[in-house]
């Protein structure tokens, strides 16, 4: 868990949206489910960043 803690935290502080909860939430699934379920992901993250 820290690992993934640690990519999320590396991936958003590069999109400089370290304190955006929605920017953490996608971040992480899609290091989680981005095999599984990439178009899903991609919407997600694209709707986290416009909330940012």
């Amino acid at each position: 868990m820290a690992r993934v803690a640690a990519w999320v935290d590396a991936s958003c502080i590069k999109a400089k949206k370290a304190s955006c909860i929605s920017c953490i939430v996608a971040s992480w699934m899609e290091h989680m489910m981005g095999l599984a379920l990439p178009e899903l992901v991609r919407l997600a993250h694209g709707v986290a960043w416009l909330i940012c």
